[in-house]
């Protein structure tokens, strides 16, 4: 496991994920985010564990390059009041 001192570049673009609680799901969305450059990813405590095997699985290598950070994101962004952020919902449809 990497070291847990990750700090947000602000001259790197960066994904923040919420919830996001299928191992299969967030291996894809490391794996994407890595073949688009993006190295840095805020998850949420409730976003399924970055370590569980289908996790590891499904980013096909893509997770020793990306960093990631779980945190409270409430308290995160309120640390980040110079940051400029982009945000898009997420609907999902079942």
């Amino acid at each position: 496991m990497p070291r847990l001192d990750f700090r947000f570049r602000t001259d790197q673009p960066g994904l923040v994920l919420d919830g996001i609680q299928d191992p299969g799901n967030l291996g894809t969305i490391i794996r994407i985010a890595d073949w688009f450059g993006v190295q840095q990813i805020i998850c949420s405590k409730d976003c399924a564990d970055a370590y569980n095997s289908k996790v590891v699985q499904s980013t096909m290598g893509s997770i020793f390059r990306v960093q990631l950070l779980y945190t409270d994101l409430n308290e995160w962004l309120d640390q980040q009041q110079e940051q400029p952020f982009m945000a898009q919902p997420l609907m999902v449809l079942l």
